[in-house]
């Protein structure tokens, strides 16, 4: 990671992280909430969800951008080699955990076709600055995107709110009320329109548990 320390050597690397993993948290939120609907203004960023988000951090830093880098400017055959064997690991690794598989790799093909043609264009630390915003920010957007549609559509259990003989689907939280939106009793179908729930209602009225339900989205 030689070329990272050199990279950072006249920034402040905390800070530089630090803003960083905020920004990766919330393109990953914004994903989410584009997909379902919800107005970016709902997107809360505390510690719970900087940690939440130190993953897709490391992913995209440390693994993916750039092992593909080093892939792409490999001098020597063998280097090469070790280097592309070490990132279809990772993705092998992905793909056995079935853990974001098909967009991980858009991105990853979307990054090195970026990185083909700039690293011509531009110099090299841009080069690095630009694909590792690329693989952080819009990575995570779009990781956020396909993870709140796949937890809709094909998620088995959800959080149900019950209240007042009414169910609702539980989409996220915001300044101590639940986002969600009404389930309809006789289909279980359920449309992009969200309500706020008070957290602090009576609890004799609400109540919050996680049911295997087949929901019907009426996009």
């Amino acid at each position: 990671m030689d070329y990272i320390k050199r990279l950072l050597s006249n920034l402040d690397g905390v800070l530089l992280l630090t803003v960083l993993a905020y920004g990766v948290v919330y393109a990953f939120n914004l994903g989410g909430f584009a997909q379902r609907e919800i107005p970016s203004m709902f997107i809360e960023l505390n510690i719970n969800s900087l940690s939440s988000g130190l993953f897709f951090l490391g992913l995209f830093v440390f693994i993916f951008s750039p092992i593909t880098i080093q892939s792409l400017d490999a001098r020597d055959k063998p280097h090469k080699i070790v280097l592309i064997i070490i990132l279809l690991l990772a993705i092998a690794f992905l793909y056995y955990t079935q853990e974001y598989f098909l967009l991980v790799n858009t991105t990853l093909v979307l990054g090195i076709v970026i990185i083909i043609f700039s690293r011509n264009i531009f110099k090299r630390k841009f080069m690095y600055l630009i694909t590792i915003a690329f693989f952080c920010l819009i990575g995570s957007y779009g990781m956020g995107y396909v993870t709140a549609y796949v937890d809709l559509h094909e998620a088995e259990e959800q959080y149900i709110i019950e209240k007042n003989n009414e169910k609702y689907l539980l989409l996220g939280s915001y300044n101590n009320n639940y986002i969600a939106t009404k389930i309809n009793n006789k289909d279980n179908s359920i449309e992009y329109k969200y309500i706020l729930i008070p957290v602090s209602s009576d609890e004799s009225s609400v109540s919050i548990n996680l049911e295997k339900i087949q929901l019907k989205i009426n996009d």
